[in-house]
């Protein structure tokens, strides 16, 4: 009687063991900062001469850093909200905010921005047409 006992007692620390272990395995890891996959993380390449840097967080939001090489270089920050359409594609809504040219605040606007990825190569698209290549960080 007390080898089953004892055999109860060892398979039910078993399952424990194997269940503890199979929970912890089922979270919810998608687009997890750093792990070199999906939207997540930080990107940077160009638009033309100019510079750009888009960071991708895992809440939905980023921002969009611009260094504008032109009569000047300058620089302007937009921020966003994303909606993934597939693992490698999305819509973003760009929250940009105008200045005039004394450079005060005259405003801000809104406009969508598609996005793709390829590998490590993301491309961000207004219409058909690609307007910065990036690259993973």
């Amino acid at each position: 009687m007390k080898k089953k006992s004892i055999f109860w007692s060892m398979l039910t620390v078993i399952m424990v063991a194997i269940m503890s272990i199979s929970f912890s395995a089922c979270g919810d890891d998608d687009d997890a900062p750093g792990d070199g996959t999906g939207v997540v993380g930080v990107w940077e390449g160009k638009s033309g001469p100019d510079n750009v840097v888009a960071t991708f967080k895992s809440n939905g939001t980023g921002t969009l850093d611009w260094t504008i090489h032109d009569d000047a270089t300058y620089y302007e920050s937009e921020t966003f909200t994303y909606v993934k359409d597939s693992e490698t594609s999305g819509t973003m809504v760009v929250n940009e905010h105008d200045y005039d040219s004394n450079g005060r605040s005259s405003g801000s606007s809104t406009y969508i921005m598609k996005y793709s990825i390829s590998g490590n190569v993301m491309n961000l698209m207004e219409g058909n047409y690609t307007i910065a290549t990036l690259n993973r960080k």
